[in-house]
């Protein structure tokens, strides 16, 4: 799916009475993220995908909205990077449901909406169970850490073959998922005493480790 998305305008409100050096400040600053913003939408209009992100994401940290988050997404999805587009878009859609006064807010959510769903069917995703973790256990999905507070829940994989690892002391196993592309597989994991070493697993839509030999 290709799409263009054109940044909509600026806006910002101050709540509070605030120095007039602060108001210089945040006006200062909301100068520097349009022009990144323009410069980003310069760069995607030129094919330079690469500095359009980067200057998007570098607004972003001046300050985020649903329809910079929506150009940050398109500009992962131009670059092939399609589980960062799509939890960008799905951000940027969860963002602009929640408020109400955000600008062009109906067209945003459509063109979030209609970019996460467009990505859905091409990533892959993995759910890594855990019975009974020996202390410090450490999961990792596609070499990076996966939180504690994402065992036994889709986590989201770009697609193609994927590295599943898990360690602690005593322990080591490391999986490749192949073929990943609009899938779900769990991994479930059952642990025993601290020896021996990790059984060779077989490729199936449900990964399950066998009891024994395990440990």
């Amino acid at each position: 799916m290709s799409m263009k998305w054109r940044f909509l305008g600026v806006g910002l409100t101050l709540s509070a009475p605030v120095a007039a050096q602060d108001v210089q400040g945040v006006e200062r600053q909301e100068a520097a993220r349009a022009e990144l913003i323009a410069q980003a939408e310069g760069a995607s209009d030129g094919g330079d995908h690469a500095r359009a992100l980067d200057l998007a994401t570098r607004a972003l940290t001046i300050r985020a909205t649903p329809s910079l988050r929506l150009l940050i997404a398109t500009e992962h999805n131009a670059l092939g990077h399609v589980v960062e587009a799509y939890e960008s878009a799905a951000r940027c859609t969860r963002e602009a449901q929640a408020d109400p006064t955000a600008r062009n807010r109906a067209q945003v959510i459509d063109a979030c909406t209609g970019l996460s769903r467009s990505l859905d069917g091409r990533i892959g995703r993995v759910t890594v169970d855990v019975a009974a973790p020996p202390p410090g256990l450490t999961l990792r999905v596609a070499g990076g850490v996966l939180s504690q507070a994402l065992w036994g829940v889709p986590y989201a994989v770009a697609p193609g073959a994927v590295v599943v690892e898990a360690s602690a002391e005593g322990y080591r196993l490391e999986l490749t998922l192949r073929g990943l592309k609009g899938q779900a597989f769990l991994l479930g994991a059952r642990f025993r005493a601290a020896n021996g070493t990790w059984s060779q697993l077989e490729k199936t839509p449900r990964w399950s480790v066998p009891a024994d030999p395990f440990v």
